[in-house]
């Protein structure tokens, strides 16, 4: 909204084009009645000279249409010569938003004519002098049809209407008499010259799907006119409806393509370039980079060129069309299309501690994010991302999806020119993230949730990067990706099988001994088992695994709660201790019950699998950062 003189009106009206009468009603239109009231209430002691017109009287004019109004202010009158240039100049004058002759695009003045000079719309209301087309020279003229005793005011069809954006916006007050007053004889002569074009300067006309455009100037009947028309936009509510003038982008076949899909001509129409009616670029093949058409168009009328583009608006994006003579060479008017911004590719991993468990990374806080710690080869993993970030001015990505104008859809580009892209998408070391939404998201992007399984081909930490074309500077907002492993850990191997003899180690009760939480090896039992016996092992203490995670025999320590399971996707109970490569389950020593026990000490039975010594080890796959040892008593049964 604009604020002019302390009224509110809407964005404002385009340029007023040039319509002439066509047909005859001269019944006076709402908004012609309400500007020739506004006028005479604004400006007291002005006048009228009427509205309307009689078919037959004189020539063509806008008064025949009910849509001119004769403004009586006589230039042999101070105050009266006053109101005409001091509305003048309101109508011409730029407003507080930097919209030129603004007040006379308001009220879709298509010109305006006063004291032999004319400003018209076709010269962004510039005065040029005006001599009636009735008259052999301004001395046989009289002060009529040289509009010296009113002005006269032709306004479009949407003006007479009161469809542009100044009607209904002021108070017409009390003051002023309709205008009903005849218009004086002499007018009847009134007409003016249909402004033209030769083109010698080209004219650029900007269209979007659903629209139309028209040339400033009407072109001669008979002359050629090139038609030059380049770029692209969108022409329904999809990310890869994108058309140029006579092309468009199928995301099946990922390809441009004469005809639009069936279902999408349906929906939102052809969107075809057409000038004056005609697709000139119909029998083109599809052309990328500037997506460049050009065609020859003879005028088949006296009349401004008019350019229609098919399709629903959308705005984002627009066609432009270039009007010239055929000589005339416009390439160089075309701006060239922006260099192509490449996806993140393959970037080596580094080093670091493997991942045993999860690890959540924030993506957003630069350019590259590496995870925290290594993700093995050959080894899967379950990738969930989370969240969503704004890459650029109403553009947001979750990674996988992407809104362009609040519409998320799971595969977008901000670059019309190369609709197939996918900006916005997460890769993982050069590999783009293509996850799956949760069974209630039925749009597939509502819950800004996704999940996906990657397999890494070479061991290290890796780099996440999202597909940013415009760059970090307009960027806001953080996705959360979380590895988990999936492949379960190995257990460690049970202690090599021994012959049985008769040393006292095959005969010895039972054994302590500790196990170091740091060694990947374990310990293994002096006290010897044949396969198939039984013994109950007993454990009690804490150690440190990871550098900060408590664990005891069987389990794991998650903020200030300990837990028998930390719920990986594997469904292995990592960091228990393992007996002779077993997985046992273990029970708290004091309950008996399977859950932590607050003493940390707990009891399993074992059946020996082979002949030999016993390993006790913890299962893990990084050694190194962990610290403390568990106590470990085995009885033979």
């Amino acid at each position: 909204m604009v604020s002019i003189a302390g009224v509110a009106y809407a964005a404002i009206d385009p340029w007023p084009s040039y319509q002439p009468q066509t047909v005859c009603s001269p019944t006076a239109k709402k908004g012609t009645l309400e500007l020739a009231r506004y006028l005479q209430s604004k400006y007291p002691g002005s006048g009228s000279y009427g509205i309307s017109r009689a078919c037959g009287s004189g020539g063509r004019s806008e008064h025949k249409e009910g849509r001119a109004f004769d403004w009586r202010v006589n230039v042999n009158n101070a105050r009266e010569r006053g109101y005409a240039y001091a509305f003048i100049k309101r109508v011409r004058a730029t407003d507080a938003a930097g919209n030129t002759a603004a007040l006379a695009r308001r009220m879709g003045i298509m010109y305006l004519i006063y004291n032999d000079v004319i400003y018209s719309s076709s010269r962004n209301f510039a005065p040029k002098a005006y001599l009636n087309s009735g008259c052999a020279s301004v001395a046989t003229c009289s002060a009529t049809l040289r509009h010296r005793d009113h002005m006269h005011i032709s306004l479009t069809r949407a003006g007479g209407h009161g469809w542009t954006s100044w009607y209904g916006n002021h108070s017409i007050g009390s003051g002023g008499s309709a205008p009903t007053a005849p218009t004086p004889p002499d007018l009847a002569q009134e007409d003016i010259e249909i402004p033209m074009t030769t083109l010698a300067k080209p004219e650029v006309l900007v269209v979007e799907p659903g629209g139309t455009s028209r040339s400033r100037l009407a072109v001669r009947k008979g002359r050629t006119v090139k038609v030059t028309a380049y770029g692209v936009t969108r022409f329904g509510p999809g990310h890869q409806l994108v058309s140029d003038a006579t092309c468009v982008w199928n995301p099946t076949k990922r390809a441009w393509s004469k005809n639009p899909r069936a279902a999408d001509e349906a929906r939102y129409g052809d969107p075809e370039l057409r000038v004056n009616g005609v697709a000139v670029f119909a029998k083109a093949s599809c052309r990328g980079g500037q997506h460049v058409y050009t065609a020859n168009v003879v005028q088949n009328s006296t009349s401004r060129v008019k350019v229609t583009l098919g399709g629903r608006d959308q705005d984002q994006g627009a066609v432009k069309v270039i009007l010239s003579r055929t000589t005339t060479k416009v390439q160089p008017m075309i701006p060239p299309v922006r260099a192509v911004v490449a996806a993140p590719g393959p970037t080596p991993p580094t080093a670091g501690r493997v991942l045993t468990v999860s690890d959540d990374v924030r993506v957003g806080t630069s350019d590259v994010v590496w995870s925290d710690e290594v993700l093995e080869a050959g080894v899967e993993y379950r990738v969930t991302v989370t969240g969503t970030r704004r890459i650029a001015r109403g553009v947001y990505t979750d990674g996988r999806c992407l809104a362009i104008n609040g519409r998320w859809e799971t595969q977008g580009s901000t670059d019309l020119y190369r609709p197939g892209a996918t900006h916005g998408a997460l890769y993982l070391g050069g590999r783009r993230f293509t996850g799956t939404a949760p069974a209630d998201d039925r749009t597939g992007c509502a819950l800004h949730t996704h999940t996906a399984s990657y397999t890494p081909t070479t061991p290290g930490r890796v780099a996440l990067r999202l597909w940013d074309p415009t760059g970090p500077g307009d960027n806001d907002g953080s996705l959360t990706v979380r590895f988990e492993r999936v492949t379960p850990v190995p257990l460690p191997t049970a202690a090599p099988a021994e012959p049985v003899t008769s040393t006292r180690n095959w005969r010895r009760g039972s054994e302590t001994v500790t196990v170091r939480a740091r060694s990947a090896s374990g310990t293994v039992s002096s006290l010897r088992l044949l396969a198939g016996t039984t013994a109950t092992v007993y454990v009690r203490g804490t150690a440190m695994v990871s550098g900060t995670r408590s664990v005891d025999a069987a389990c794991v320590q998650r903020s200030r709660s300990w837990l028998t399971t930390l719920g990986l996707p594997s469904g292995q109970d990592i960091f228990e201790l393992s007996v002779d490569g077993q997985d046992v389950e273990w029970r708290a020593r004091n309950s008996g019950g399977t859950g932590c026990d607050s003493r940390h000490e707990y009891v399993a039975r074992i059946t020996a699998t082979k002949d030999g010594p016993v390993r006790l080890a913890l299962a893990d796959l990084d050694y190194g950062d962990n610290s403390g040892e568990l106590t470990v008593t085995i009885v033979r049964d």
